[in-house]
């Protein structure tokens, strides 16, 4: 788990917005809650930056 946590960071790194929504999507299909608000940082990330 641990490192697809760690390849999908980086690929949200590299494509924010495509990533981001594979996150999501993946999040409701198969993780819940968790991935969702992995989702919910990665926005918030984004204001951020």
């Amino acid at each position: 788990m641990t490192g697809i946590k760690g390849k999908v960071s980086l690929q949200v790194l590299a494509n924010p917005p495509q990533a981001e929504g594979f996150y999501i999507a993946l999040g409701f299909k198969h993780f819940g809650k968790e991935y969702t608000q992995l989702g919910t940082a990665i926005r918030m990330i984004k204001y951020i930056l």
